[in-house]
């Protein structure tokens, strides 16, 4: 799950800087219409490679970040696919701070639609788990 703003300051993480108003947060059911509503939605998983091969939200692409920096050789590839969304929406893993780091990263280098989705891959997983199991 994304880091959620009040609990960063909880765990000693200096969430101050990520103001809210710089980009939204969104929950499940956004993200999900987000999914189905846009053509153009870039979605970044930045979680490593392993977990990411273990399973990710449908047309993710994988941009592991360390909260320092994108290489530059990756940013050229991701730009062409941020520069042509409509959306952007990052999402990572439990208590992973990355995502927050690398939505204000993107929204500082002006992609100003850039979403946060919050609870991340294992709220994704679980939820997804709970509807395949209600559909048996």
């Amino acid at each position: 799950m994304c880091l959620p703003f009040e609990l960063g300051m909880e765990k000693g993480h200096d969430a101050s800087k990520y103001a809210p108003e710089d980009y939204k947060e969104i929950d499940f059911v956004e993200f999900v219409n987000l999914l189905h509503a846009r053509a153009k939605l870039a979605v970044i998983d930045t979680r490593e490679k392993q977990d990411f091969d273990s399973g990710h939200v449908p047309n993710a692409i994988n941009v592991p970040y360390s909260g320092k920096r994108v290489e530059d050789s990756q940013w050229e590839d991701i730009r062409k696919i941020l520069d042509d969304a409509a959306v952007i929406v990052v999402y990572g893993s439990y208590w992973d701070s990355n995502c927050i780091s690398m939505t204000d990263f993107l929204y500082e280098k002006g992609y100003e639609s850039t979403h946060l989705y919050r609870h991340g891959w294992e709220e994704w997983e679980r939820i997804n788990n709970l509807i395949k199991g209600s559909e048996k």
